[in-house]
């Protein structure tokens, strides 16, 4: 007897998680007559083991190079969370100088733009804040306010990571799902079908449709279809790495 089968396939939580999101930005003014102040911005990522974060400071279209006078200087701190699965905190620090207050201006314009990359060296996730500090006429900060305003899009080429395989394997196994030999059913015996998916990632999410046949049967026997499981056959392992399917 042979079976034919399609699977539907999930993948675990266990693979790390790529995120990247603004946490707080504040300003400090400086007491001298050369330096704005200096503000500070703090993102919350997480990633894979030996993910990198880093920054750049763009004019206020968040494309064209930064404007005179603000300048970016950065570091992250890591927090192993459980597995494959890191957390960390990226804390910029962006000077600001006289020069990035024209004659008359009444605030400072610009764009702040952060990345998290895994240890493969790809891009997984960005975040963009335009990032606006109020100055008076006379060009005083005094106490007006930082604002920020998330960019949500990319001006450059996207990359593309790539594709990734997963594959299950089927074979006769016990009510344990245990491999065995595929030796021929005795009249009356359970038969038992495992399948396994390769990598541990792969979750099993269920059995869509199975089918047998045999040698001198012209047609088929659907033993699961999209209805359901016909009443004697039973699946039980759904949701994990391995399903084992039982023929009564």
């Amino acid at each position: 007897m042979k079976f034919s089968l399609l699977f539907l396939l999930g993948f675990s939580t266990g693979a790390p998680v790529f995120d990247i999101g603004l946490d707080t930005c504040s300003f400090t003014e400086s007491s001298d007559d050369i330096h704005v102040g200096d503000i500070f911005c703090t993102f919350n990522t997480k990633g894979d083991i030996g993910h990198s974060v880093s920054s750049a400071v763009y004019a206020s279209d968040c494309s064209s190079p930064a404007p005179p006078g603000v300048t970016q200087d950065a570091n992250t701190t890591f927090d192993l969370v459980s597995g494959s699965q890191v957390s960390s905190t990226y804390n910029v620090t962006i000077s600001l100088t006289s020069a990035a207050v024209p004659s008359g201006a009444t605030s400072i314009n610009f764009c702040l733009k952060a990345e998290v990359m895994g240890s493969d060296g790809a891009m997984y996730d960005w975040a963009g804040q335009k990032i606006a500090l109020a100055v008076a006429l006379d060009g005083n900060i005094g106490s007006l306010s930082i604002t920020t305003s998330t960019f949500n899009g990319n001006t450059g080429d996207s990359k593309d990571v790539g594709t990734a395989s997963f594959r299950v394997h089927a074979f006769r196994c016990d009510s344990t799902g245990v491999g065995m030999d595929n030796k021929a059913l005795s009249f009356g015996e359970n038969f038992y079908l495992c399948v396994l998916g390769h990598q541990s990632a792969v979750i099993i999410d269920g059995i869509t449709t199975l089918k047998a046949s045999k040698s001198d049967v012209t047609s088929d026997f659907s033993l699961i279809t999209s209805e359901g499981n016909n009443p004697n056959t039973i699946v039980y392992g759904a949701g994990t790495n391995v399903v084992v399917i039982a023929t009564l």
